[in-house]
């Protein structure tokens, strides 16, 4: 009894040795191999992370598109008046420098990252999976898809930097040659865009809609009373308690016509040359499941 016992308890302190082998070699490897990480977008956010972390993980950074596109600095080009003789599909000096200082190719400055430009369809415990139907493994992922917000600002279908430049340089002629302009939204964003409009091209009429009484209601009546003089020395109007209902485009003379409801008034603004919507961001995440 006593040598059964003896061989039950070396074969089980064997068998336990090998399990603890076993599980000591698989936590070994794990550990010799880098997590990976996974990031969805590459924006700020995405960017800077996977710049961070791609010395200490398997980094993979799946993005719309090949580069990087400081959007702060959009307004300022974009509304700025061109040139004399520009033409949308040669880039001028001002163009090319512009995109040199804000737009940085992912694969100059991610030296460790493996870029998949591709767009993310849906993401399970383990994999994200892709439109195109790759499955991309993952430890870790993170999700910075930042905002969305309306073309040119945000939503480009533009992969490369020359598509997202062409398409700036015909946007920027499109503003330059509308003689009105209609801004839906008097927050921040709109009244600084209406701002500079009205500035830079002093003979456009500049309308701006905004569906409260005070413009940028955020930071008081101070600033309020200051945009509204500003607007209105630089002959904008300015529409407030105007919510705009619908907006329609008419395919054969190429503008835009505003439908908007006041408190006790509604109407229709036709044959706007161009409409810049100036909504709050919202978080991107309409694609991904």
């Amino acid at each position: 009894m006593s040598r059964l016992l003896m061989r039950c308890a070396l074969g089980c302190g064997t068998a336990v040795a090998t399990f603890g082998a076993t599980v000591g070699l698989a936590a070994e490897e794990r550990r010799s191999k880098p997590l990976r990480a996974v990031i969805v977008g590459g924006g700020c956010a995405g960017s800077t992370l996977a710049q961070s972390i791609e010395h200490i993980l398997d980094t993979t950074l799946i993005d719309r598109k090949q580069y990087f596109e400081f959007t702060p600095a959009l307004k300022d080009h974009l509304l700025s008046k061109p040139p004399e003789g520009f033409d949308p599909k040669v880039l001028s000096d001002d163009d090319k420098n512009y995109f040199r200082k804000n737009f940085i190719a992912h694969k100059y400055y991610l030296r460790y990252t493996n870029v998949v430009v591709s767009e993310a369809r849906e993401v399970t415990p383990t994999h994200v999976i892709l439109q195109d139907g790759r499955r991309i493994p993952y430890d870790r992922c993170f999700i910075c898809t930042g905002s969305r917000q309306p073309a040119p600002w945000r939503q480009s279908t533009c992969v490369t930097v020359p598509e997202r430049a062409t398409e700036m340089a015909r946007f920027r002629d499109l503003i330059s040659k509308s003689m009105n302009i209609a801004i839906i939204g008097g927050g921040a964003s709109g009244c600084e865009y209406a701002s500079q409009l009205a500035n830079e091209y002093p003979d456009k009429k500049i309308s701006l809609y905004h569906s409260r009484q005070s413009l940028i209601p955020a930071h008081g009546k101070r600033i309020n009373h200051f945009v509204n003089r500003y607007l209105l020395r630089r002959r904008a109007t300015v529409n407030r308690m105007s919510r705009v209902t619908n907006v329609t485009f008419d395919e054969k003379t190429k503008k835009f016509a505003v439908e908007w409801k006041a408190t006790n008034d509604e109407g229709m603004v036709l044959f706007w040359c161009l409409l810049s919507s100036c909504f709050p961001p919202h978080q991107n995440l309409f694609s991904i499941q």
